[in-house]
Order: structure tokens, then sequence, then C-alpha cells
């Protein structure tokens, strides 16, 4: 009879081992990109939930047939989790370094061979994962199949509906309903895309932070000092003292100078005179950039410009959507603020520069992503499980 030490060990598959098959997925990866080989877009729905369900299945076919096999199990471990996880978050952490706007797989990360082979093996491992705790129902392996089932499907949800997102811009135009839209970054607009809905521009509001005198070095722009523009304002800097003689928040050109806007729709205007000890003097208006005409600037003695700003606080579209059906519906959108309605979601994305607080264009962005219940789904059975599992742990073990 053969010897316990005569037996042949099991091949021990650990952390070194997952190291070198992530690192030879991504050469692989990497070889297939700088060959020119670019990452098929996945297939859109139904074909691409199909796709999905039968990778999920197959992850099941493989751990049941195969259970006994060491790699597999493997596969399906804590160590090429924490592996696989390991290379998504370097890739992440690339796309937010690196501007992912030009040529190279570091600039395209999301579309590369790397990166599908990193969310390819952790949906594997994932699912086989999965597949061999299903075979115990206890209260407590339910928690962590809530949880890495919700994980699995914001995986797998963010990958195959890559394809099945649609983003448009729609110039809309004040009182005008707009029926078409065009794919972003198309300059030309020669494109136009129906949609299945009409939009209305009710309303575009334009709200700034109060103005600033902005004093700068010259020729560098650096700025070296700022202040509340206001009426009667005053102050000093490097032996320049100012005063606002007077101040229009909202004003209109007339001549070499301002005056009030009636409608109120206007930029801000102010004449500011500056006086230094020595006896240098300077006066102008300071105004922003209005109609595309230059802004209105102060030249002082010692290289400096006495410059103005008012910096963007607010924008906001109040729009009406006219569905083919009949139904209106009346919402507001504004920066940071989606506004969403069957599916869509409408984003404040630009207006007439040109124009200012006038303008009566403004740019929507909408945007419709049908997997997203899907990866709400998931990152709600995420937190489930992991609540379970913590109160789970809080328990005394063999207690009430």
């Amino acid at each position: 009879m053969a010897s316990q030490q005569d037996r042949p060990r099991p091949v021990a598959w650990g952390y070194p081992q997952a190291v070198a098959l992530v690192a030879g997925l991504f050469g692989v990866g990497l070889f297939a990109g700088l060959a020119g080989s670019g990452v098929p877009a996945p297939p859109r729905l139904p074909a691409s939930a199909f796709l999905l369900g039968a990778l999920f299945l197959g992850t099941g076919v493989l751990q049941r047939l195969s259970s006994g096999a060491g790699f597999v199990q493997w596969l399906g471990s804590v160590k090429v989790s924490v592996a696989s996880t390991a290379w998504l978050a370097v890739l992440t952490l690339v796309v937010g370094l690196v501007p992912q706007d030009g040529r190279g797989w570091y600039r395209q990360v999301v579309s590369s061979w790397p990166f599908a082979f990193a969310i390819l093996l952790l949906l594997v491992n994932l699912g086989l994962a999965i597949w061999r705790r299903s075979r115990s129902l206890s209260m407590r392996n339910l928690g962590w199949l809530a949880g890495h089932a919700g994980m699995w499907l914001v995986a797998g949800a963010m990958a195959a509906g890559s394809s099945d997102i649609v983003r448009l811009r729609i110039v809309g135009e004040k009182g005008r309903a707009v029926e078409t839209a065009f794919l972003p970054g198309d300059e030309e607009m020669t494109a136009p895309i129906p949609l299945p809905f009409a939009l209305i521009l009710e309303e575009f509001v334009l709200d700034r932070y109060p103005p600033r005198l902005v004093i700068s070095a010259h020729p560098s722009g650096k700025t070296m000092h700022t202040e509340t523009l206001a009426e009667g304002m005053e102050g000093g800097w490097k032996g320049w003292k100012w005063k606002a003689l007077r101040f229009i928040p909202s004003a209109r050109p007339r001549g070499e100078g301002f005056e009030p806007d009636p409608a109120g729709k206007g930029e801000f205007a102010a004449l500011l005179g500056f006086s230094r000890d020595d006896g240098a003097k300077a006066a102008g208006w300071l105004a922003p950039e209005v109609g595309g005409k230059p802004r209105r600037i102060v030249l002082l003695e010692g290289g400096w410009i006495a410059g103005s700003e008012a910096a963007p606080r607010l924008y906001r579209s109040t729009v009406t959507l006219a569905m083919k059906d009949g139904e209106r519906v009346r919402g507001t959108v504004e920066v940071n603020r989606p506004f969403s309605f069957r599916g869509w979601r409408f984003y404040q994305a630009s207006y007439d520069t040109a124009a200012g607080p006038r303008s009566r264009v403004s740019v929507i962005e909408a945007v419709r992503d049908a997997w997203l219940p899907v990866v709400w789904c998931g990152v709600g059975l995420l937190f489930a499980g992991m609540a379970y599992l913590f109160i789970a742990g809080l328990r005394p073990r063999g207690g009430a």
C-alpha cells in the first residue's frame, strides 16, 4: 500500500497563478489592440440579453460538469476575484487620469480588449462562485448569493448594454417644437435623427454669481486680485485706488457707454475710476463680452489690466414634451439636475453664449439607457446582500 506521502499532491492554484492569468490576458488584449483589432460592439437588445443569459448558463453548466476539476474551482475562487477586481481598478484609474479622446488602448480603455477580458473574467468568476454556492440555500447563503448576483448584474448590464445607450443633442429654440436631434459631436448637423416626441423650449434662464473686478498681470494674464463689484464700491491694491462710479446690473450698449436694459436680460456694466498716489489715473466701463464683441477692460500703468467677470451659477431650461400618443408633460432641466420621463433623461448641455442671458436657444442632451433598470436592480441586490451579511455577522453564533 502506498503511503500518504507517495500520493500525488493536487496542484496549488493560488494568487501567483491568478496574477499570471490576469497578466496573460492583459498581454493578449494589448497585442490585439496594437495589431489594430478593436473590440466589436456588443449586439443590441434582445440579442445582448440572450448573450448575457447564455454566459451565465454556460458558467452553470461548466460548474456542474467540472465541479471536481481544480482549475474550475480555482477560476471561481476568491483569488481570481481579487486579481480581476484589482485589474479593473487599475484600468478605471487609467480612465480617470488619461483623457479618453485619442488612439491607443489607454486612451479608449472602455472599448479596449484588456477591459473586455477583465469584464469577462470577472463575470466567469462570479458566475462559477454563484452556481457553486447555490447548492445550499440557507439564509446566510442567500445573503451572499444576493450580493454576488447584484455584482454580476451590474457588471453584465454595463458591458452588454453599452450598444443600447442612445445619446442625442436637441437644439431647442424658444416657442418652436423640435422633433429631430443630432449625434453628439456632429458639428455640421447633417444627419438629423427623428425623435419619438417633440420638445418645446418654454424658457431659458441664465443666472450668474455677482460680478467681480479682476486685476490681472500683462501679458501672462495671471489673476492678482479680485473683488465683488457693486454700486459705490471702493477698494485699493498695489497703490491703486478705485471706485464704482456707476453700476448697472442689466445693461445694453449705447455709444461708448451703457444704459439700463428695459427688458432686464442684459449683461452687467460698471463705470470705474482708478487713481494712484503718484497722480496716475484711468477710467472706463467694465463689462463682459456681449454679442461676440471683446469685453471692456481698463489698462493701468505698471502692466496691470482691470477687467470683470461673472461666472455662471445656473442654467435652467423649462421644456414641454409632446409625446406621439398625445400626452404632454412639462419639466425643468438644470446642470447636474436632469429631468426624466419615459426612460429618457434630459441634461442641460449648452446655450447661445453670444446672446448670454438673452439666449433663445438651449441645447439639451437626451439619453436613454434600456439597461438602467437592470443596473439599479443589481445595485439593490448588492446592498441588500451586504446589509444582511452585516446584520447576520452581529448575531451571536448559536444564540437566538
